[in-house]
């Protein structure tokens, strides 16, 4: 994935809307500029298969990726309440020192490893189908930010991750820019 830098975002804070899911908390209106690849997330909500968001991510500051559509229950019809999980908690990224062709600044990381490595969309496929809602929050990393005490790497601490939580642990503060697409198991 790319990510635009938060000075080419930014210029887009005054005709974004709803960036995030609606219902989803926090809510964020500047427009966080994603691609897998060649297909670009250009409306936030953007359909995606499992395969075109397999590649593992790159963007600046603090990503964090929660898809806020798991099952309570992988039994067929009883998939009811739903949960979050977190898909990545990338830090340390750096924006480009200069615009591309574009006009704009690529966010980039040397290490993608953590402290949650990037996991891709596998939603389960669910009878009917449903799309499982992927949020993508780009944070600032202040003085304020703390590393996490859990241990990510494993499947169960992702989880069920309460997103407010995970921001005020770790001194995140406001995004400042968001997106979300779905993904639908087949």
């Amino acid at each position: 994935m790319k990510f635009r830098s938060v000075a080419s975002i930014a210029t887009f804070v005054g005709l974004a809307v709803g960036q995030t899911p609606a219902g989803f908390e926090p809510a964020v209106e500047a427009n966080l500029a994603v691609s897998f690849g060649s297909k670009a997330v250009d409306e936030p909500g953007a359909s995606f298969t499992k395969e075109g968001t397999a590649e593992p991510l790159e963007g600046t500051y603090i990503l964090a990726v929660i898809d806020i559509s798991v099952p309570a229950s992988f039994t067929p019809g009883n998939y009811e309440p739903r949960r979050n999980m977190l898909h990545a908690l990338v830090a340390g990224f750096t924006s480009s020192k200069e615009a591309n062709a574009d006009g704009l600044y690529i966010l980039e990381n040397a290490d993608p490893s953590g402290p949650a490595a990037y996991i891709g969309p596998s939603p389960p496929a669910e009878t009917p189908p449903k799309a499982h809602n992927y949020v993508e929050l780009l944070f600032e990393k202040t003085d304020a930010y703390k590393e996490p005490q859990v241990d990510y790497s494993g499947f169960n601490n992702r989880l069920g991750v309460d997103v407010a939580e995970l921001i005020a642990t770790l001194g995140l503060g406001e995004p400042v820019a968001a997106n979300y697409f779905n993904v639908t198991g087949v």
